[in-house]
């Protein structure tokens, strides 16, 4: 359950959602979906809903216009101190939170289906992950889809089948976040 702030931004009501509040809003973040101040209210929901210590108190003290460079500065101890793993921007790990997130951006709505693919297409490209050649098959279908008489929503509910397994199972190695 959650509850509107004045900031507009959904306000989970209990420690554990608000923990998966930030750790969702990070891998936005991380995916360019969310700003860094997005991860400071983040931040500050976990620390209203009764967690955390001085890390995340720092983090969530941080101003809009500081935001970018000191979220880079702090996160780390401040996920730690929330905890949650923390995955190094650009890592695997954190490609694969970015991935999931955005998945479940495209299963909610939030996002159309063509983002998806098009932003795997341009960020996961070396990840050995099949699903991201999947994407990229996708992307072309988009393209392709007046000349292969495939429609858009045919290849739109392709890509959220896809979008339901990268949030449901495995790629290659890498578990779906939550379970980190």
């Amino acid at each position: 359950m959650t509850r509107t702030s004045a900031l507009s931004h959904p306000v989970p009501v209990n420690a554990e959602s608000a923990r998966e509040n930030l750790r969702e809003t990070i891998a936005l973040w991380h995916a360019h979906e969310r700003t860094a101040f997005d991860v400071v209210l983040a931040a500050c929901d976990l620390l209203a809903a009764g967690a955390g210590g001085m890390a995340l108190c720092t983090l969530a003290a941080v101003s809009p216009g500081n935001a970018e460079q000191e979220v880079r500065e702090l996160l780390a101890a401040a996920v730690r101190d929330a905890r949650l793993p923390f995955h190094e921007e650009g890592s695997a790990a954190a490609l694969r939170a970015a991935l999931e997130a955005k998945a479940r951006l495209v299963l909610s709505g939030e996002i159309a289906p063509h983002v998806l693919v098009s932003w795997a297409s341009e960020t996961l490209q070396e990840m050995p992950w099949a699903v991201v050649d999947r994407l990229n098959d996708l992307e072309y279908e988009y393209d392709l889809a007046d000349h292969t008489g495939r429609g858009l929503d045919e290849v739109a509910a392709l890509v959220m089948a896809e979008a339901r397994q990268v949030v449901d199972l495995p790629l290659d190695g890498v578990p779906p976040a939550a379970a980190t």
